[in-house]
Formats: C-alpha cells, sequence, structure tokens
C-alpha cells in the first residue's frame, strides 16, 4: 500500500530474524523461523492512511521562528484535538491527522497568539503544509529578534504556478492508479522547478510502484536535497535499505528522520524492525512498545515485530501478548486466521513450559 504526498511508503514484507528471511507457507500458515519454531508472519498490507500535516512558522520577514511556540490542531469549531511544540527550527509535524476541516493555535513568550482560519485536509493528500507568519509579542522583541537565520525554504513557498499545476495533477494521477499519466506530470513539475521536494518525493513513489527501484531512490535523493527536512524521503530509502539487507544504512537513514521527528510513529516502527533484523531484540522490543505508547493508528504490525523478538529471548508469554495486541488493534486485519493458528502454537508451549516448571 503506497502513502502519497511526502509520506512514505510501506510494501509487503516478512518479518525476519537476524539470521536470514522468514516468510509464511504457500498455503498462509505460520511458518518456524530458525531452529527456535518461531511463528513468524508475513507483514500485512496497510489500510489507507492519514494525514501527515507540517506547519511552517515564520516571522513577517519569512525567517524561521526558532523560539519556543506551542501548536495547538483544533476541529474547526476549535475543540483540542493535539498540541506540541516546534523544534526550533520553525517546523512542528502532526503525524495521522484524518481528513476534515481543522484551525491552528499558535502561542508562546515571544509571539503573540495566532488564530488560523479553517483549512481542510483532503483524503487525497497525504501530506499537507500550513505556512504560518506571527508576530513579535512586544517591539523590544521584534527588535531583539536576529535579522540573520535560517531563511524559510522556498520550495513550496515559491513553486511556480506551472510547476503547482502539474504536480497537482500528478498528484491525483497517482491516486487514481495512473501511473503513466502521474509520472509525466511530476516529472514536468520538477523539471519546471528542480527543487520541488514534494514533487520528487511523489516521483519515487510512483516510480516505485513502475517497478523502478533505482529511479525511486534517486528522486527520494533528489527530494532531500531540495528539502532535508523531509522525513518521509530519508524512511523511504531506508526501506529499500531494509529490502536489501543494507541494516546499517536503513539504520542511518532512519536516524535522521527521526531526528527531524522525533515523535515519528511510522519512523520508530521501521527503527524498531531494523533494530529486529539486527538481532537487537531488546532495542526492538524497546522502540515497538514506545510506538505503542504513542497515537499510532495502522502500525500494529509493531506488536508483530515486538511478539518476534519476544520469542528470540523465550519470553513466549509475552509475545502471545503482543500477538492478542495486534489482532486487538487490527481486528480485520487479512491475517487473522494466521495470527491465530500461530498464537495456539505459542499457548501450547506457554502450557508446555508451565508443566515443566510443575515437574
Amino acid at each position: 500500500m503506497f502513502r502519497i504526498l511526502g509520506v512514505s511508503f510501506l510494501v509487503l514484507a516478512t518479518l525476519s530474524s537476524a539470521h536470514g528471511q522468514r516468510s509464511g507457507g504457500s498455503n498462509g500458515s505460520p511458518t518456524s523461523g530458525g531452529t527456535t519454531g518461531t511463528p513468524t508472519f508475513t507483514r500485512p498490507a496497510i489500510p489507507d492512511q492519514p494525514v501527515q500535516l507540517q506547519v511552517r512558522i515564520t516571522w513577517p520577514d519569512n525567517r524561521t521562528v526558532s523560539d519556543p511556540v506551542r501548536v495547538y490542531l483544533l476541529t474547526s469549531t476549535n475543540s483540542d484535538v493535539w498540541d506540541t511544540f516546534n523544534m526550533g527550527d520553525g517546523m512542528v509535524i502532526f503525524q495521522n491527522v484524518y481528513a476534515g476541516r481543522y484551525r491552528l493555535k499558535l502561542e508562546g513568550d515571544s509571539i503573540k497568539e495566532v488564530i488560523t482560519d479553517v483549512f481542510e485536509i483532503d483524503t487525497r493528500a497525504r501530506s499537507t503544509i500550513q505556512w504560518v507568519t506571527v508576530q513579535p509579542k512586544t517591539p523590544e522583541i521584534a527588535d531583539a529578534t536576529p535579522k540573520s537565520g535560517t531563511m524559510v525554504s522556498a520550495v513550496e513557498l515559491n513553486a511556480p504556478p506551472k510547476a503547482k499545476s502539474e504536480y497537482e495533477k500528478g498528484v491525483e494521477a497517482l491516486a487514481k492508479g495512473d501511473l503513466k499519466n502521474a509520472a509525466q506530470r511530476l516529472e514536468k513539475a520538477v523539471e519546471i522547478y528542480p527543487k520541488y521536494g514534494l514533487a520528487w518525493s511523489n516521483l519515487g513513489l510512483v516510480r516505485v510502484r513502475m517497478k523502478d527501484e533505482a529511479g525511486a531512490r534517486e528522486a527520494w535523493l533528489k527530494a532531500i536535497e531540495a528539502d532535508d527536512k523531509l522525513p518521509s524521503a530519508y524512511l523511504n530509502l531506508a526501506r529499500l535499505d531494509l529490502q536489501d539487507k543494507k541494516l546499517q544504512d536503513a539504520g542511518a537513514k532512519i536516524d535522521k528522520a527521526l531526528h527531524i521527528d522525533p515523535t515519528n510513529a511510522e519512523g520508530l516502527a521501521m527503527l524498531s524492525e531494523q533494530q529486529l533484523l539486527s538481532g537487537e531484540y531488546d532495542k526492538a522490543i524497546a522502540t515497538a512498545r514506545k510506538v505503542h505508547s504513542m497515537p499510532h493508528e495502522h502500525l500494529a504490525q509493531v506488536h508483530l515485530i515486538c511478539g518476534d523478538a519476544l520469542q528470540h529471548q523465550g519470553k513466549n508469554a509475552e509475545a502471545l501478548a503482543e500477538y492478542e495486541l495486534y489482532l486487538k488493534e487490527y481486528p480485520d486485519s487479512p491475517q487473522v486466521a494466521q495470527v491465530r493458528a500461530a498464537m495456539a502454537q505459542l499457548q501450547a508451549r506457554v502450557q508446555n513450559e508451565k508443566k515443566n516448571n510443575l515437574n
């Protein structure tokens, strides 16, 4: 299942041990991995994803606001949804925002409170950016604000209308599955405006779906070159590295994405997989459980990752609990039967362990 507009893609993959790839048998039943008889699962396809919302905060002269600013995501009727602080670079990212009508409220010691007009998040636009200009709270703060500093990227702010038009048509074609037209439109967008990071990022998604992984990698590298604050581009590149079993390279790219957005649940889920594949079971378990403690819609697979790691440590009862959480969070998973069959194996193993402990 692919996600468009700056959010990373997920492909069907297998949960693997550090000793080799393992997958389900041809009949869809769980198979045993390694020498421990550990049930493992093919990762399920992920349903349509919610939106990633980026908020870019600037002063009136377009410099980024590095002072602490609290950003509230509100419904159109001003009910709180989430709130967080900017990361010192004038940017806030809200993950897993569902389509609808929203406002933003910004407040801080150095700015005048701002409540934006209502804006709409479209189900087709899986990543979107809102630019908010804030005013200094007092003239003294305005005078003390440095006149030099990082300017807002011109990528989205100054993209020519023709490039934006081609980009929007490319995204629409991608949403409809018209890959040839999507590729042509997005290639035209970056031809007009080579620094169009989101256009490069979506072009990478199109190329992956067209089985052109080399072209996708090139596009995501171009996206980072244009806008190095796009965590999804790093995560997409990391996914290719994981597929190629380049675990160190994948880890480095995931780290970069999480440096930009430490609360990126998808990035943390990928990190837990990378740690599992690297045999770092304690870390994989801790990271997967961190994801569980956060809003993590459509990331139930972290419980399969955690369960796999726990089984490698011989903690079968805890692994069983993780699989139960997976089914609770994803009850309509196409792998329900497969997971339940594996749970039955684990339950039998746990019962045998209890009997052995009594003897």
